[in-house]
């Protein structure tokens, strides 16, 4: 009984993805000028009206990188700055906690080698978070909701996404308010801070593969 539910926790997750990204493609914007407009048309509450959707567009799988030029579209590099950085912990809180809702907080019943892999990641939920938000390539969005399944706690999650995500949002956030004026100095900032998040993250994660490797050969030669 116990495995026939919890692939249908996932499914659950899963669907509630798929069904809140097509409400979003359906209804809402798809460009960052056009998430400034919407925000735009609320005026003096614009930020609480962006800082929403952050905390709508995040479990609809919309990317990060849209909304945080959008951001520094409509605020500036620094005002839209900090509202990337707010908006990102709320879209990103948002998520994991429908995942957890809905998916409990156990990935184990899908295999010997996904119950090995969730039980490496689970053990250093922290590090493992870092890993994931600093690495190049891997999709936050997917991340979020992945996390919320697992036994990381909220804390771990809250803190690794705010400190190995901050950097790329605020570059993608910089570049997005030089998008009408782009200036050199200003585009090559951004463009290394994000070049050095790959490679701290690609190193970080190869560390941490190294690290694992060695403790699981002293525990079997033990």
């Amino acid at each position: 009984m116990q495995r026939t539910r919890r692939p249908t926790r996932l499914f659950a997750v899963a669907g509630l993805a798929v069904v809140l990204f097509g409400a979003w493609m359906t209804f809402m914007p798809h460009s960052p000028g056009g998430l400034r407009d919407l925000a735009e048309q609320a005026g003096p509450f614009g930020v609480l009206a962006f800082l929403a959707l952050w905390g709508v567009a995040t479990p609809a799988l919309v990317s990060g990188t849209l909304l945080a030029g959008a951001g520094g579209m409509l605020f500036g590099p620094l005002t839209g700055s900090v509202v990337t950085l707010i908006g990102a912990a709320v879209g990103g809180a948002a998520a994991f906690g429908l995942s957890r809702r809905l998916g409990g907080d156990d990935l184990r019943g899908l295999g010997a080698r996904a119950e090995r892999i969730t039980a490496a990641v689970e053990r250093r939920g922290f590090r493992s978070m870092l890993c994931l938000r600093a690495a190049p390539g891997v999709p936050a969005t997917l991340v979020n909701y992945a996390a919320g399944i697992s036994r990381i706690s909220f804390r771990d999650f809250v803190l690794a996404s705010a400190i190995g995500g901050a950097p790329r949002a605020v570059a993608y956030t910089v570049l997005g308010s030089t998008a009408a004026h782009p200036r050199p100095l200003a585009v090559a900032a951004p463009v290394a801070v994000l070049v050095a998040m790959a490679i701290f993250g690609t190193l970080l994660a190869g560390a941490t593969l190294r690290h694992d490797r060695r403790t699981a050969t002293d525990a079997a030669s033990a």
